[in-house]
């Protein structure tokens, strides 16, 4: 009888703890986009929300996979609108990009997990 009730008082605890959370991915089209040549910003993502056109810097962990999509993609007058589907979370940080005139934005960043072209 006491076994039974160490495993009851056991499985208790164990159901009772805080879990982790998972990570939250998100996957959806957007664009990587470059249009520093018109005074816009160098590379970024932009991704569509509610009708709204969003720019998301991605990470340094992320930029390899961006850099391949990137590498086999052609510009149209010197700008960069690469259609792609990813997969990626919010690292929590903004970071800077440069944009025409000298200045930067400060954008959120976003870590690419996965990337491919539409």
């Amino acid at each position: 009888m006491m076994n039974y009730l160490l495993r009851i008082a056991i499985l208790f605890i164990i159901c009772s703890c805080d879990k982790p959370s998972l990570p939250n991915f998100t996957s959806t089209q957007a664009f990587i986009s470059n249009d520093i040549a018109v005074d816009g910003c160098s590379w970024h993502i932009s991704i569509s929300e509610n009708g709204n056109i969003k720019q998301f810097a991605f990470s340094d962990i992320g930029k390899s996979k961006v850099d391949e999509v990137i590498k086999n993609s052609n510009a149209a007058n010197g700008l960069f609108y690469i259609p792609v589907l990813i997969l990626y979370q919010y690292t929590g940080k903004n970071k800077d990009i440069p944009c025409g005139f000298g200045k930067t934005s400060s954008l959120i960043e976003i870590e690419i997990l996965d990337i491919s072209k539409r």
